[in-house]
């Protein structure tokens, strides 16, 4: 009977220990808003980080192409020369464009990753049973 009552204790301690550490619903729901929140501030920044990154191709784009449009003033006829070295340029622009954009892409993927993994382990920890 002794033995059984130290083995209830025992049990109730763990209990009210575990159950001391354990997060309301209210803490895993703002838990979980926060790291919601933190995802969108992070692919806002990233978003904004590729625009900047972008704006030297767009500009020198832009560039290349008021130079085209200039020679074709001056002189009146569009050469060959001319579109193949617009186009040359704007295709240069364009694979650096694609690369800042899928760097800042992967870069937000792994962020979004590790909170979505964050959250998974804090909504197991706090489910009923959970470890």
């Amino acid at each position: 009977m002794k033995r059984t009552l130290q083995l209830f204790g025992a049990l109730a301690l763990l209990f009210l220990s575990t159950a001391a550490f354990a997060q309301t619903p209210a803490e895993i729901k703002n838990e979980n808003t926060q790291n919601r929140q933190e995802t969108r501030n992070t692919n806002t920044q990233d978003r904004q980080t590729t625009s900047n990154a972008n704006a030297v191709e767009r500009q020198q784009t832009a560039k290349t192409n008021y130079d085209a449009r200039q020679d074709v003033k001056s002189d009146g006829v569009v050469t060959e020369e001319e579109v193949k070295n617009t186009a040359a340029g704007n295709a240069q622009n364009r694979r650096a464009s694609a690369e800042n954009n899928a760097a800042n892409r992967q870069s937000t993927a792994k962020q979004n990753s590790q909170r979505r993994q964050t959250t998974a382990k804090t909504n197991a920890a706090n489910r009923p049973g959970g470890h």
